[in-house]
């Protein structure tokens, strides 16, 4: 008979201990301690990138309201005003290929680690993070709710359009961009990275 069925017959102070001792060893993971190898830090953005910092900055500052933003979206607004990536390399100016990108993606990492990039402003979509909703205690808990109670009401203001009507987005790049407009409308939107899956092309 499991855990579940035998807190059943149990009173109550017996059913929690049962309980509790089944989480204490399900929460028990047991693997080998990782070694990690020596620090290696990355080296301060130099003089020569100044440049090319500062049209990335520049970029940011314009696009401030669409916090956060990804890489690729710096890369095509890079692209419209291209800089030098080395100041003493007239060769070097920005461009769409693998090594501008690899370039851009160094310097906003140097630039996020030095703090001249605020870490806020930019995203990641490839490597998404979950942070739970834990709360220290209930009082906590019941307090944001009694706060929040009743503030997520939104109106529907398509229920009168008699079409269906959907953004669809080309890139991931400018889909931030764009999701306040439909927000406003209460227009879904997908995003297709160049070619669509089938789910959001209504398929079966």
């Amino acid at each position: 008979m499991g855990v579940r069925e035998a807190v059943i017959s149990l009173n109550p102070d017996d059913a929690y201990q049962a309980v509790t001792e089944e989480r204490q060893k399900r929460a028990v993971i047991e693997t080998p301690a990782l070694e990690l190898p020596s620090y290696k830090g990355r080296r301060a953005i130099s003089n020569a990138r100044r440049e090319f910092l500062d049209a990335v900055l520049t970029i940011l500052e314009d696009l401030r309201e669409y916090w956060p933003v990804s890489e690729r979206q710096i890369h095509y607004n890079l692209l419209n005003n291209p800089s030098l990536i080395h100041a003493s390399k007239p060769a070097s100016r920005y461009r769409n290929d693998t090594k501008s990108s690899r370039a851009l993606s160094d310097l906003v990492t140097r630039g996020r680690i030095d703090g001249s990039i605020p870490e806020e402003a930019i995203s990641d979509e490839t490597r998404p993070a979950t942070i739970w909703n834990v709360y220290r205690d209930v009082s906590i808990f019941i307090g944001k709710q009694i706060d929040q109670f009743l503030k997520d009401y939104w109106r529907d203001p398509m229920q009168s359009q008699s079409n269906h009507v959907e953004l669809v987005v080309e890139k991931n790049s400018v889909a931030n961009l764009l999701e306040t407009i439909a927000q406003e409308f209460g227009i879904p939107m997908t995003s297709g990275r160049g070619f669509s899956s089938l789910p959001p092309r209504g398929l079966p």
